[in-house]
């Protein structure tokens, strides 16, 4: 009596059995092996309720291949059915998105629920269908069965539980857990990022950060200013300045004051009433110095340059930017 291997319905040889179609039998095992190894089969659910695999003994089927790859468009939620036996099976899910998404599945037992563009590895136990992807279904919202498991898990990463909210110490977390789903609070996230009082800066789009992204109250900062941090700096020639916290300073431009000069000297010129003489030296008196110098008149020294404020903007790069203010 001719029978079949359990899981992958291979033919068993019986002893001196098939005496002269034994290489063919075996040929035909190593290709169905080959399916089960590396085998693709495409189930397209276009406008179906549900698709139940084939299954035959010892020759090509739907349901020995290793991996099941849904595709179409479904006009509602349904299945992919496989058959009752141990078996464990990779799934691809690019269906359109539909309420109640696609479960694969034993004809009378529970199963595994997949959504849009989503890859799991299953187990059939011979009556149910189990999800073995149980860091995949942390990355969805709908498959996340084991809160249990995953608040254990959350306490081993230093990840409090503070209500329905993960948070690590008193940051509040920006993912949620909702039911039996984890969803990202957008809110959070942003609070986290951008906390009052935060800059932000875009370099070509001069909205309101508060329209850009939709949340919190913002003002126009800086306006032709750049940025310095808080505290006491020190500068190439060791000069120190404090900046105190929420002040504004500097200048666009700057006129000398006599006392910031460079100290310097001039040479004089001594206008007689006779000739010329070039006084690079007076006395104390204010008189030339050397024997047998006469002069009359007067000495004085014309004075130069237009005071005009001279540029001291650093090299910059122009930015819009805001504060958080609320």
């Amino acid at each position: 009596m001719t029978t079949y291997t359990s899981g992958l319905r291979l033919i068993n040889q019986d002893t001196g059995a098939n005496a002269t179609t034994w290489g063919d039998n075996v040929d035909t095992c190593f290709e169905l092996l080959d399916d089960a190894i590396t085998g693709i089969v495409t189930v397209d659910l276009t406008g179906t309720a549900s698709h139940t695999l084939t299954v035959n003994n010892n020759a090509a089927d739907e349901a020995r291949n290793a991996l099941i790859y849904v595709k179409g468009t479904p006009a509602s939620a349904n299945s992919v059915i496989v058959p009752a036996v141990e078996k464990i099976y990779d799934v691809r899910c690019v269906n359109t998105s539909i309420a109640g998404g696609i479960t694969i599945r034993t004809n009378t037992g529970t199963g595994v629920n997949f959504g849009t563009s989503v890859t799991k590895r299953i187990y059939c136990d011979g009556t149910s269908v189990w999800n073995l992807s149980e860091t995949d279904s942390l990355k969805t919202t709908n498959n996340l069965s084991d809160l249990t498991n995953v608040s254990a898990a959350l306490s081993t990463l230093g990840i409090q539980n503070t209500g329905d909210l993960y948070g690590i110490v008193s940051v509040r977390s920006p993912i949620e857990v909702s039911g039996s789903a984890l969803q990202l609070n957008i809110l959070t996230l942003f609070n986290i990022i951008w906390p009052v009082g935060s800059i932000y800066s875009n370099r070509t789009d001069g909205t309101n950060p508060g329209t850009l992204m939709g949340y919190g109250t913002w003002a126009s900062a800086g306006t032709g200013r750049v940025l310095v941090g808080v505290g006491t700096g020190i500068d190439a020639n060791g000069v120190s300045v404090f900046v105190s916290a929420q002040t504004c300073g500097g200048e666009y431009q700057h006129t000398l004051t006599t006392a910031e000069l460079t100290r310097h000297t001039h040479g004089l010129e001594y206008q007689g009433a006779s000739a010329l003489f070039c006084l690079d030296n007076l006395n104390t008196n204010g008189r030339p110095t050397g024997s047998g110098v006469g002069y009359s008149g007067d000495v004085s020294v014309q004075p130069t340059g237009n005071s005009t404020p001279f540029n001291v903007r650093d090299p910059y790069y122009s930015v819009y930017m805001w504060i958080r203010t609320a």
